[in-house]
C-alpha cells in the first residue's frame, strides 16, 4: 500500500460515483487507509476542467476539514468510452501523473458505467497499454466491474472469453457488493465457530429462508427496471450469493480461489422446484414512465430451491424477492429443527461500507468477495431457469405495502 496508486474512475460523474464510490474514497482518506501517495481521474464525455472536476467532487461531499486537500487530488480527463484515440489521452494523462511520482504506480480502473461499455472498455485498456502493471513488485493494473456482468448467460460467457484474453486472472475484480456487507458475512464467521461449524447441516436445520424484500417502488427506473424484473435485478447476483454464504463450504484457512470455487459448487448443486414458484406486479406500475404498455415484468417473485450438496440434501431454500412490499428486509433466515431461528439481516445503512471494503480489498489484491467469471456464468444460467419458472406462473396484482403474496 506504500506504493504510489492511480485511481482512475470511468463515469465519475454518474449517479454511483456521487452517492457511492466518490464518499467511501473521501472516507478512507479521512481514516488514513489510502496509500500516502494517490491521485484520481475521471475519465467521462463531460467536457470538465480540472476546476470543473474539483468543483464537481467538492459538490457531493460533506463539510469537512480534509475535504479541500482530498479535492486537490482529483484530475480529470474528456474521452468517449468506445474510441481509442481516447485512451491515448488518458495514457498520456497517467504517464504525467507518473512522472510526478517518480516512479511506476498502481492503477486501479472503476467502470462506473453501464455494460454495455464493458466490452470496449476492457479492450481499450488492453490495446492501449493502460492495463500493463509496472511488475509484481512496483506497481499492479486492477479493473473493478460493476454488476451485472453481461445480460444472459451468453454475454456473460462472452465477456468473459475476452476478459480472459486480454488479463490476467487476478486483474479482474467483478463486484457484488452484498457479500462485503457485514452482517451477512457474519454467516461465514458464525459457520466456522462452534458449536455452529458442526450443526449447519441438514441434521439440524429445517429451512433456509433468503428475503430481499423492499418498500420502494421502480419510480424514476421504468424502462430499465422494465427490461429486467425483479428477477434479473437482484436474484442473479445479490440473492444468489446471499444462498451461497449459506451452502458454501467454510474452511479454517481459505483462499480467495478456494472461496470462489467454493460459491460455484452452490450454484453448480441448486435446482427449482417448479410449483413453488409466484410471480407478482404491484398495483400502479404500469404507470410508470418507460414501463412498456400492458407489461408482464414481475415485481415480485417467490421459489424453492434444493440443493444436492450433501449437508444440505432436502432443506428447502425459500427465496423472495419484491419491491412495493410493507417492510424492507434483506436476509438469511436458518430456522432449525428444535424450533428457533437464526437471522442474519442487512440494513441498508451498509451499503456505503460496503463499497469501502469493496476498494480496500480491490487494492490489497483480495478477490474473495469477487465474484469469478464462473460464477458469473452460472448465476446467468440459474436466473434464466428462475426467469422461465415464474413466467410460467400466473401474475397476481397485489397493493403497495402488502406483506408478500
Amino acid at each position: 500500500m506504500n506504493i504510489p496508486t492511480q485511481i482512475i474512475i470511468f463515469g465519475i460523474t454518474g449517479d454511483l460515483s456521487q452517492k457511492k464510490i466518490l464518499p467511501s474514497l473521501f472516507d478512507l482518506y479521512c481514516e488514513g487507509l489510502l496509500p500516502e501517495r494517490i491521485q484520481f481521474t475521471g475519465f467521462s464525455r463531460r467536457p470538465f476542467s480540472k476546476t470543473d472536476i474539483e468543483d464537481f467532487v467538492r459538490s457531493v461531499l460533506i463539510p469537512h476539514e480534509k475535504r479541500e486537500d482530498f479535492v486537490k487530488l482529483f484530475n480529470y480527463v474528456q474521452g468517449d468510452f468506445a474510441t481509442l484515440d481516447s485512451y491515448t489521452g488518458l495514457k498520456a494523462h497517467v504517464d504525467r501523473v507518473e512522472e510526478g511520482f517518480t516512479q511506476c504506480s498502481s492503477k486501479l480502473y472503476y467502470l462506473s458505467v453501464s455494460p454495455q461499455y464493458y466490452e470496449s472498455i476492457l479492450t481499450c485498456l488492453k490495446e492501449s497499454g493502460l492495463s500493463v502493471p509496472c511488475s509484481d513488485e512496483l506497481g499492479w493494473a486492477r479493473i473493478l466491474v460493476e454488476k451485472p456482468f453481461g445480460y444472459n448467460r451468453e454475454s456473460s460467457e462472452r465477456l468473459n472469453v475476452l476478459a480472459d484474453s486480454l488479463f490476467k486472472r487476478e486483474q479482474m475484480y467483478r463486484i457484488d457488493h452484498y457479500m462485503v456487507k457485514t452482517s451477512l458475512q457474519d454467516i461465514v464467521r458464525v459457520r466456522s465457530t462452534e458449536p455452529l461449524r458442526e450443526k449447519w447441516n441438514a441434521d439440524n436445520i429445517q429451512e433456509i429462508r433468503v428475503d430481499l424484500l423492499e418498500t420502494v417502488t421502480v419510480d424514476g427506473r421504468g424502462e430499465f427496471y422494465d427490461s429486467l424484473g425483479v428477477v434479473f435485478d437482484v436474484g442473479q447476483n445479490h440473492a444468489l450469493q446471499m444462498i451461497a454464504l449459506a451452502l458454501r463450504t467454510v474452511g479454517p484457512h481459505e483462499t480467495s480461489s478456494e472461496i470462489q470455487s467454493a460459491r460455484e459448487n452452490v450454484f453448480e448443486s441448486l435446482s427449482i422446484e417448479k410449483n413453488s414458484a409466484q410471480r407478482g406486479q404491484y398495483a400502479g406500475y404500469l404507470e410508470h414512465n418507460g414501463v412498456k404498455e400492458n407489461s408482464s415484468t414481475e415485481t415480485y417473485a417467490s421459489m424453492t430451491f434444493y440443493s444436492s450438496l450433501p449437508d444440505f440434501k432436502d432443506v428447502p431454500v425459500r427465496l423472495r424477492l419484491g419491491k412495493g412490499l410493507l417492510k424492507s428486509f434483506t436476509a438469511v433466515t436458518v430456522v432449525w429443527k428444535d424450533g428457533t431461528e437464526s437471522v442474519y439481516s442487512s440494513p441498508s445503512s451498509e451499503s456505503k461500507g460496503a463499497y469501502k471494503k469493496v476498494l480496500l480489498d480491490c487494492m490489497h489484491g483480495d478477490q474473495s468477495v469477487f465474484t469469478s467469471g464462473r460464477e458469473s456464468e452460472l448465476g446467468w444460467k440459474i436466473a434464466e431457469e428462475m426467469k422461465k419458472t415464474v413466467q410460467e406462473r400466473p401474475l397476481q396484482v397485489y397493493e403497495v405495502g402488502d406483506a408478500q403474496l
